[in-house]
């Protein structure tokens, strides 16, 4: 039984010592960040295998990273992805385009390849579109915020650097 918490306390200590090293001003700004960003991408289901790899190989923090995806959840994803939606539906200059509910539930109906390429082009185009450009816009945002919240708290968390 000594072996088996040896285990759980270096495991204990890995993790501990792994979260100390993304305990700097810009990682933790930087995870909170990329958190942001990819949780406006309408990846639902591999976002967070996305964010911890992404902030494993950009060295930011993990736990901020997951801390800032949880934005979107089941009572957010609607009105942000609706508004990403209508940013990337202007972005791409669609006016006139714009499908109705009962063209969408026509295509939706006969699925087939004209279908398939009638849906990215009016829905899932504009959607990449406007949740690539309005997250990096929410992420500069929050990185600003977090960056100066915590420089200029840095004396309550000890260990900051």
């Amino acid at each position: 039984m000594a072996s088996h918490e040896t285990v759980k306390q270096k495991i204990a200590h890995l993790v501990i010592e792994a979260m100390k090293a993304d305990f700097t001003v810009p990682r933790l700004a930087g995870g909170a960040a990329l958190g942001i960003f990819v949780s406006f991408l309408p990846i639902m289901g591999v976002q967070t295998f996305l964010i911890v790899a992404l902030a494993a190989l950009l060295h930011m923090n993990k736990a901020s990273a997951l801390l800032f995806s949880l934005v979107l959840n089941p009572a957010t994803f609607i009105p942000i992805y609706g508004f990403n939606y209508w940013v990337g539906f202007h972005l791409l200059a669609r006016q006139g385009e714009q499908p109705g509910v009962t063209e969408l539930i026509q295509h939706l109906r006969n699925l087939n390849l004209d279908s398939f390429s009638w849906a990215t082009l009016h829905l899932v185009a504009p959607l990449f579109a406007g949740s690539f450009v309005v997250g990096a816009l929410a992420a500069v945002i929050v990185f600003g915020m977090v960056y100066l919240l915590l420089v200029k708290n840095r004396k309550r968390f000890p260990g900051l650097r």
